[in-house]
């Protein structure tokens, strides 16, 4: 949990970039989202969230911390396999 609350704190700080590059960037955070990027997916339910660059949509933003979430399990899994 505390891994995705720092990756909380840096996309917040830095939402002034987010949303001066917005929509340029907007397809390749959405790309690295959906192959599992968990930063990108954490990105992205930010964005859904607080309404950042899109309209605010709390559906999608649960969506997005849903799989964000589960890949940072999956990820762990395989650490821990190892």
């Amino acid at each position: 949990m505390q891994h995705i609350a720092a990756q909380q704190a840096f996309i917040l700080s830095n939402t002034d970039w987010f949303q001066q590059e917005g929509f340029s960037h907007l397809k390749w955070i959405r790309m690295a989202a959906d192959q599992g990027r968990v930063l990108a997916q954490t990105a992205l339910a930010l964005s859904y969230e607080q309404g950042l660059v899109m309209p605010q949509d709390y559906i999608e933003a649960h969506k997005w911390w849903n799989l964000a979430l589960y890949e940072r399990e999956v990820v762990h899994h395989r650490k821990m396999s190892v």
